[in-house]
């Protein structure tokens, strides 16, 4: 990227605003892979997940904010049997099923959509619900999702084998409904995912490919995994193309760098992407910046563009920067525990270990430094 701003000088140019949720003791929150809308009228509304450990519950829905982030109201997601006059209602999934990471897209004929990942104790999925009413969303067929993670019990062992993904490896198949269909090799992805609804009205995917780390003499890495990010199309944004690799680490990386996810601005002079930039070892999630013409060739910026003080473990992004005038807008997710679970020895006494905050950059500066 000669002659455009390194990740050091873009660091800088970043304002924290504010903090707009904090979690508690026992839940997690996060605007990971959300959307935020900036309103016509004015205000905010921001879509995310709150993960409960001690209940294990996973649940997500959006909370609405005035221009100067002040909170209106909140309306958190529930599983329901049939259509209600408000609230935020899927309809047609199992009713003890857990929810999370949605991305909520307008669609051209005016419906709305809802892509998100449903768990329980053998499912690991992702599915769609659309509305007419933006009130309740209406999932097909749960028991065919439209892409799915290599745990979930409708992926055949003889996949997991050809692609050795021992740890998801069980000693025999796990039990289906007999009318729920094992997923092809080609539906495979992880849980990080961004979906984007192109202006030709046919959509993109980013997600994170999983590989077992290799044996041999590599560093050993925390993870047993590796990720790296794959890219898929679709004319209906429900059947995809299988993946195309298009983000992985070479030699100029450390050891135990890996790509958790990409979101993705789009503008007219191409991509700016959002890099899940992590460290496997330490469990360090930071933000690294880069710039495609086409999506599928990225230049890097090789290093972490965004303040992330002492104390804070993980930074992670939202599904898109929101652009209101001169200013983009990150509503970012802040961690004070590592992706292995350990809370850093730095993090302020009593502080909640997750939050969602945002924080500005001057438009010019931003796209000119990327894209210059």
């Amino acid at each position: 990227m000669a002659n455009k701003q390194g990740a050091d000088e873009l660091s800088r140019q970043w304002k924290m605003e504010k903090v707009l949720i904090w979690g508690d003791e026992t839940t997690h929150i996060q605007a990971f892979t959300c959307r935020i809308i900036h309103k016509d009228g004015g205000g905010w509304r921001m879509w995310y997940s709150r993960r409960n450990d001690g209940a294990k519950r996973y649940t997500f829905g959006y909370r609405d904010f005035t221009e100067d982030f002040e909170t209106i109201g909140e309306t958190m997601m529930r599983i329901a049997d049939k259509p209600s006059a408000d609230g935020l209602n899927i309809i047609g999934v199992p009713s003890e099923w857990m929810l999370t990471q949605p991305v909520h897209l307008d669609l051209p004929d005016g419906r709305q959509r809802i892509y998100f990942w449903a768990h329980a104790s053998d499912v690991n999925r992702y599915l769609v619900a659309d509305s007419d009413d933006g009130v309740n969303f209406f999932v097909e067929d749960w028991r065919r999702p439209v892409l799915c993670h290599p745990g979930d019990r409708a992926v055949p062992l003889e996949i997991l084998k050809q692609k050795k993904l021992w740890l998801y490896v069980r000693p025999a198949e796990l039990p289906r409904p007999e009318d729920e269909p094992q997923v092809t090799e080609d539906m495979l992805l992880n849980d990080a995912t961004n979906v984007y609804l192109l202006p030709d009205g046919t959509f993109e995917l980013y997600s994170a490919e999983v590989i077992m780390c290799p044996p041999g003499p590599e560093p050993h890495q925390k993870d047993p995994c590796l990720r790296f990010i794959q890219h898929r199309t679709s004319v209906d944004g429900l059947h995809w193309s299988p993946p195309e690799r298009v983000l992985i680490r070479d030699e100029q990386d450390p050891y135990d760098l890996q790509f958790y996810y990409l979101a993705v601005n789009y503008t007219p002079n191409g991509r700016i992407g959002v890099l899940g930039h992590y460290r496997s070892d330490p469990g360090t999630g930071d933000l690294e910046f880069c710039f495609s013409q086409d999506g599928i060739h990225w230049e890097r910026q090789r290093r972490p563009g965004f303040p992330r003080p002492k104390g804070v473990e993980g930074i992670y992004a939202p599904h898109d920067l929101v652009k209101v005038n001169d200013l983009y807008y990150l509503f970012y997710t802040g961690n004070s525990c590592n992706h292995h679970g350990v809370v850093s020895p730095d993090a302020p006494p009593g502080q909640p270990v997750s939050w969602i905050g945002v924080a500005t950059i001057p438009a010019s500066f931003y796209e000119a430094g990327l894209m210059a």
